[in-house]
């Protein structure tokens, strides 16, 4: 039991530098033996004691903050101001079908971002991580989210790392780490002990970390960190998360200014086509108050894309 405390408190990152660790004294910390593995009882102990070897998952949001979330686009706030000021001058109709097209925007919106959570959920759902472990002596392929601290995974070409490892055996052992460190070609690995300071993920060349695709060899893995405790999990999931979600308003973005502004235009030019009965001033007089009107919102829209650049 002191064992197991042990490791999981060690896991964290914070009580040991497994890098800087032999093989044989990370085996030791863990309190595992490398010919053995774990056995099926400790395994199932740690299970419990440290959850599951899955990245937490994003907190739901609720509907209505998502539907406001909408009204964050720059081409939402400009139709917006530009439904108030025509409503302040007596363009009901103006005011009304532009403020009903913040809200066709905004549930355009949602229903895409629904269909990309529910693709994204299907792959997920079709796509089930396994690991090969050797516990008691023997090997065996059983799911990513049941590997546990100090267990011995084994690696090879084509394998996706299960969690983060402390490398214990390699032949010719290549991981591709381009997600967390941005270097374009594979790391190749080794079983030495490194120096005992801090080094980031790149430097760390005995490590293995999770979600990192093996792209050549062979090798064997000590599991240090599963979880959230995992580097992906510690950096590399909020980037993902800001980076993805900064993607789609970039894309939302880009719809609104594409589809909002013509949809403005055609309105405005019906909306001319249903004032032909008037007299040839008030003709001249709403045409030129409807090019200030583009006008404006050229300019604001200028304005914007410059806040939203810095």
């Amino acid at each position: 039991m002191s064992t197991t405390v042990q490791a999981s408190t060690a896991a964290g990152g914070t009580a040991a530098r497994w890098h800087a660790l032999s093989p044989d004294a990370a085996a030791s910390k863990l309190g595992v033996e490398p010919a053995l593995g774990l056995s099926a009882a400790t395994a199932a102990q740690r299970l419990q004691q440290n959850g599951s070897n899955a990245l937490p998952a994003e907190k739901t949001v609720p509907g209505w903050r998502r539907f406001l979330d909408q009204y964050r686009s720059y081409m939402q706030i400009i139709l917006l101001i530009a439904a108030v000021v025509s409503l302040a001058i007596g363009e009901w109709s103006t005011g009304a079908v532009l403020a009903l097209l913040t809200v066709v925007n905004a549930m355009v919106g949602l229903r895409q971002e629904g269909k990309a959570e529910s693709a994204m959920n299907a792959l997920k759902s079709l796509t089930k991580r396994t690991a090969r472990v050797r516990r008691d002596g023997v090997e065996a392929s059983i799911p990513a989210e049941q590997v546990v601290i100090g267990d011995l995974v084994l690696l090879a070409a084509g394998d996706d790392v299960a969690a983060d490892g402390r490398v214990i055996q390699a032949s010719s052992l290549d991981i591709d780490e381009s997600a967390l460190t941005g270097e374009s070609t594979p790391s190749s690995k080794e079983t030495a002990a490194l120096a005992d300071a801090d080094l980031g993920p790149g430097d760390q060349v005995n490590m293995a970390f999770m979600n990192t695709p093996v792209t050549h060899g062979s090798g064997v893995m000590l599991v240090t960190a599963v979880g959230g405790d995992a580097q992906v999990g510690v950096t590399g999931l909020a980037r993902t998360v800001h980076d993805t979600a900064h993607d789609r308003h970039l894309n939302r973005e880009v719809q609104c200014r594409e589809g909002g502004l013509r949809l403005v235009r055609d309105f405005d030019d019906v909306h001319f086509s249903a004032t032909t009965t008037r007299t040839g001033d008030e003709v001249e007089a709403f045409s030129f108050a409807q090019s200030e009107r583009f006008e404006q919102l050229a300019t604001g829209a200028r304005l914007f894309d410059g806040v939203g650049g810095q």
